[in-house]
């Protein structure tokens, strides 16, 4: 399971049930996440999950 951020700078973010920390370092930034950390990271505005 995937994110890219769409913000405009960086942005950390932890992993509330996993613990990892997601670190997107710029705009188009994509990560692989645990799909247990997926509920909070679809929550914010800056991420868009992908395929």
């Amino acid at each position: 399971m995937a994110f890219v951020y769409i913000g405009n700078t960086a942005l950390s973010v932890q992993g509330p049930v996993s613990g990892k920390a997601y670190r997107f370092d710029r705009p188009g930034a994509r990560l692989e996440v645990d799909p247990r950390d997926r509920i909070l990271l679809a929550s914010l505005r800056q991420l868009r999950q992908v395929l």
